[in-house]
């Protein structure tokens, strides 16, 4: 195992740490139960790992066994949805983090409870919300923006000359060859 995998890993761990220790902390069934909580915490982190390693030891023998692509399409989309959601878990937390410490000097919350479980509210409102909109950004069609170019001199030759430029399509293991097809006649028309 490379130093530089051990560090990406480590940071990783921290971060995981991070984004779910707000909601632990926050959270009284989860305080009255940390050894099932961060058992979940585990659980959470090994799923977000799965693809990312997973793709590169042991899925793509996976894609190739007769009648299992769902099961490799179905892991990539849980492992990177997962991974997402403790990203954006992450930011928010940064984000409410400091929105309630500056709130705490401007407004002193009258209950210290009440404060933290609206903060716990606005952290799973805000990273399922957005969790829920980014799939379905991903599953959406493309969006084509049609953009005329005024250029001076052009030759006659060029006079309805079209270009399609392409970004951000993420093609892999859950963007795939139909998508990208998709993309590709959507650009064309």
């Amino acid at each position: 195992m490379s130093l530089r995998f051990i560090i990406f890993l480590s940071i990783f761990a921290l971060i995981n740490i991070y984004a779910f220790s707000r909601i632990i902390t926050r959270w009284q069934w989860a305080k009255d139960h940390l050894v099932i909580a961060w058992l979940f915490v585990l659980l959470i982190f090994m799923l977000e790992l799965l693809a990312p390693i997973g793709d590169r030891l042991f899925l793509p023998k996976l894609k190739d066994l007769p009648g299992m692509t769902w099961l490799y399409v179905s892991a990539n989309w849980v492992s990177y949805t997962v991974f997402g959601m403790v990203t954006l878990l992450a930011a928010y937390g940064i984000v409410t983090d400091v929105v309630s410490v500056v709130w705490k000097f401007i407004a002193p919350p009258t209950e210290a409870v009440d404060m933290e479980r609206r903060v716990l509210l606005t952290l799973g409102v805000l990273t399922v919300g957005s969790t829920v909109l980014g799939i379905g950004q991903a599953h959406a069609e493309p969006k084509v923006k049609e953009v005329k170019v005024p250029i001076k001199d052009l030759p006659e030759s060029f006079e309805g000359f079209r270009i399609a430029q392409v970004s951000d399509l993420h093609v892999g293991p859950t963007i795939g060859r139909r998508f990208t097809q998709t993309v590709v006649d959507r650009g064309t028309l």
